[in-house]
């Protein structure tokens, strides 16, 4: 009776000491994580812009990357599944506008007002599924390349998809308004090719 008694006492004196070296070791020993960021923001360039955004389009696509060499075994494959958001603004690059002012006139003559165009897409893109095979792996120049054919498809469907047409439509709006404005103060607005009432 007395060695199980003694017996019990090792074991708990042994189940206490692994666990003081257990909680030690990870307290201790282990490295914690640490993690440093470092940030340097610099403005390059400054550009006066005159544009005028008259559509807003709200696009989302989830899109699968599937790449392999010689076969398509799993060895051999990487993949990727994507999800692209985007907003993409469109509208008038005023900069275009050819414009003559007669002052004793009064007359605002525009040569030609520019077509719609994309004025900005801004995309983001998430990965999601990423396996790589054992001899294949996504390089930095892979993910870049995904990114860019993401966003060049995302501009196509964009041009395809009726927002240039509403920006024409947007235009004889802007265009009434800009000469019902002008008319109020005595002006007139001209345009090449165009009737507008006076």
């Amino acid at each position: 009776m007395k060695s199980l008694k003694n017996l019990l006492i090792i074991f708990l004196l042994l189940g206490f000491l692994a666990s003081t070296v257990f909680i030690y070791y990870n307290q201790v020993l282990i490295p914690k994580r640490h993690t440093i960021e470092s940030s340097t923001i610099v403005l390059e360039k400054i550009n006066k812009v005159l544009k005028l955004v008259t559509v807003e389009g709200q696009f989302s696509d989830i899109s699968k990357h599937e790449e392999y060499y010689g076969y398509n075994i799993s060895p051999l494959r990487k993949k990727t599944l994507i999800r692209v958001n985007a907003k993409v603004l469109v509208g008038y690059d005023l900069d275009k506008v050819e414009m003559k002012i007669d002052e004793g006139a009064r007359e605002i003559y525009i040569e030609e007002f520019p077509n719609p165009e994309i004025i900005s897409l801004d995309d983001d893109v998430e990965y999601y599924d990423i396996s790589e095979g054992l001899f294949v792996s996504f390089s930095k120049e892979d993910y870049t390349a995904i990114q860019k054919k993401a966003k060049k498809d995302i501009e196509e469907v964009a041009l395809e998809s009726g927002l240039i047409e509403s920006a024409i439509e947007q235009k004889e709006e802007l265009i009434s308004m800009i000469d019902l404005t002008l008319n109020s103060i005595g002006w007139k607005l001209i345009i090449k090719d165009r009737e507008l009432k006076d």
